[in-house]
């Protein structure tokens, strides 16, 4: 886990790992600190899939700064790091009661027994009630994880995971998920690992994909894509609708309309550069 701010001069930071025992470290812009979370599947980063729909009071991190600081943590597998994955804390503006999931779309009919789709909801109040609806139809959960009024205490964090390998229906069946709550939680969701290429027709090369996502009053209309080195199936934009009848317009044409919410639709960013994406709920 990266920490760094930008203050010049230095402040204090406190690393609470849930469950732990907090450190306090001193860091500036000059001087930023690198935290080790730990190897293996038994940190506070990690819960594992065989775990979907247990309740955890050692799962994930409080960090507290004097004044403005950025956190990051970056995940690697231990088979020569071919996979990674790097979530961005979205500090006070992750927190909220309503929320779509996102993962990768995992195409195709052939599906790595390797790939697994999750979402995991953090407590911040006691007594939190969490539900889960707008699963794909045909989608089969990990443990067949309860999905309606979980309580959490603050602190306690629960997953639901979806492995695409076991049932088709699985690929995307995550995506667009509504997570709501009666308090205010931190969603985490994505793909250990997975693919948005075609494993049908394309490559079968996978990776993680996963951040912290924040809640709906944060997000917005337009968003700006900028495409990176990866191969053109690969580099796709995810669009998730919240409400029904959004249309999506792609550099100013309208290219699609969402017609459910909680559905998504993606497009190839197939050129470099930046793709503008602006979306507009139609009023009938």
């Amino acid at each position: 886990m990266y920490i760094s701010t930008p203050n010049e001069n230095p402040i204090d930071v406190i690393i609470t790992p849930i469950g732990g025992e907090p450190i306090t470290v001193s860091i500036s812009n000059s001087s930023p600190y690198e935290y080790f979370i730990g190897d293996g599947n038994q940190t506070n980063f990690i819960a594992l899939s065989e775990d979907s729909g247990q309740t955890f009071n050692n799962k994930g991190f409080i960090v507290e700064g004097e004044d403005l600081v950025y956190v990051s943590a970056r995940l690697f597998t231990s088979d020569a790091y071919y996979q990674a994955a790097g979530l961005v804390s979205k500090g006070l503006a992750a927190l909220g009661k309503t929320f779509r999931v996102g993962t990768f779309e995992n195409l195709g009919d052939d599906m790595s027994n390797s790939f697994l789709n999750f979402v995991t909801v953090l407590a911040t109040e006691d007594n939190t009630t969490v539900n889960f609806s707008d699963f794909g139809n045909g989608v089969t959960i990990v443990n067949n994880a309860p999905i309606n009024d979980v309580i959490l205490n603050s602190g306690e964090s629960y997953l639901v995971a979806i492995k695409p390998g076991d049932n088709i229906n699985n690929s995307d069946g995550l995506i667009g998920v509504l997570v709501e709550s009666d308090k205010p939680i931190a969603v985490n969701s994505g793909s250990i690992t997975g693919s948005n290429a075609n494993t049908t027709t394309d490559s079968n090369g996978q990776d993680a994909g996963v951040d912290q996502i924040v809640p709906i009053e944060r997000i917005g209309t337009e968003y700006i894509f900028v495409r990176g080195i990866g191969p053109d199936q690969i580099e796709r934009p995810l669009i998730v609708a919240h409400e029904p009848d959004t249309e999506v317009y792609v550099n100013g044409t309208l290219e699609y309309t969402i017609a459910q919410a909680g559905e998504h639709w993606s497009i190839p960013l197939l050129f470099m550069g930046y793709l503008m994406i602006s979306m507009v709920k139609v009023l009938k």
